[in-house]
């Protein structure tokens, strides 16, 4: 198994390497309204800029895993395969999974054209697959009434 789940590692280190946020063009605001049940991803796209001027259009999902009124358990993904682009799709039931070295008991991200997964309780994290890491992450904040998702890994700009 591999440290970390997919994540950049420094192997002169032995620890994750921080992560590198692109700006997108424009903030997305999800209300907080639409996030209120556990596990009901709200999709969203977003647009970015990658060096030198080429438009990159992102299509992500944004979801709570645990209950409303916990504000930290809200991630944000991309639902753009790492391994050959495809998109993956939410199942909140991994009983119906391809079979993988660990036992899943909670919702996954799960491309359909090379059967790589991808753990939605750790941010879209690799769990098996062809894929070479785990899904690229927006950066977001939690306000008072909205998400507010405003940056994308920058390593999706070239992927994507």
């Amino acid at each position: 198994m591999l440290i970390g789940f997919g994540r950049p590692l420094d192997f002169s280190r032995g620890r994750q390497v921080p992560v590198r946020y692109a700006p997108l063009t424009a903030p997305v605001r999800i209300p907080l309204e639409a996030l209120t049940a556990p596990w009901q991803p709200v999709s969203f796209k977003a647009e970015a800029v990658a060096p030198p001027a080429r438009r990159v259009l992102l299509t992500g999902v944004v979801f709570r895993r645990a209950a409303a009124g916990q504000t930290q358990n809200v991630s944000a993904v991309c639902v753009t395969c790492t391994h050959e682009q495809c998109q993956v799709d939410f199942v909140a039931e991994p009983a119906n999974l391809p079979r993988t070295d660990r036992v899943i008991t909670h919702p996954v991200f799960l491309c359909a054209c090379h059967s790589s997964v991808f753990d939605a309780m750790d941010e879209g994290a690799w769990v098996a697959g062809p894929a070479p890491r785990g899904l690229y992450r927006f950066r977001l904040r939690v306000g008072a009434d909205a998400v507010e998702i405003d940056a994308v890994e920058e390593e999706a700009l070239s992927a994507v």
